[in-house]
């Protein structure tokens, strides 16, 4: 596969295409075939080291893109209303954005916290937004109960404008516990 990437320690007029072998595909992974990138000054920003590169690695800038969904692993499905679905939420010190980030789940349903850095929440209250602070470590459980295709992001405006964002469909229940295909 093509790539573009900036060149370790180098600035934007490092950038060069290179080819890649596609990485194997888990059990967990999504591969999407991007059909187009735009660079934004996000991208600017970091290949001159003043967004949290620490020039010691090529980085494959691409704050902005789409693409279609070419293969999915084995344990990859679509939510159905009525399913509740375990995430765990994990915000690295070492990431783009070190920072604490207010994430958000779009109208699909509601979540509980479960746990934070493997202590169980006490106070079990349904919310749509959850504060992760630097470093931590955030288990809900979302109750998925209306259909449709929603989108969970970072509420910080610029990190939700720079791709610290993703969609999901949820499929109506059918009645027999099976998820309906959903087109897109």
């Amino acid at each position: 596969m093509q790539a573009y990437q900036i060149k370790a320690g180098q600035q934007i007029a490092g950038l060069e295409r290179v080819q890649r072998s596609l990485p194997a595909l888990t059990a967990h992974d999504v591969h999407i075939r991007v059909h187009a990138v735009s660079l934004n000054y996000r991208d600017l920003m970091i290949s001159e080291g003043a967004y949290f590169r620490t020039g010691d690695s090529a980085v494959i800038p691409c704050s902005d893109g789409a693409g279609e969904v070419i293969a999915v692993g084995s344990a990859v499905s679509r939510f159905r209303v009525g399913d509740r679905v375990k995430i765990r939420l994990v915000n690295e010190m070492d990431s783009d954005h070190p920072m604490h980030h207010p994430f958000h789940i779009h109208g699909a349903g509601r979540f509980l916290i479960l746990a934070r850095d493997g202590r169980p929440e006490e106070n079990l209250v349904w919310k749509d937004t959850v504060l992760i602070r630097t470093g931590e470590t955030v288990d809900i459980l979302l109750q998925i109960s209306n259909p449709g295709l929603w989108m969970a992001h970072c509420h910080i405006a610029e990190h939700h404008e720079s791709g610290m964002m993703f969609s999901f469909n949820v499929a109506p229940d059918d009645g027999d516990g099976a998820a309906v295909a959903a087109s897109g």
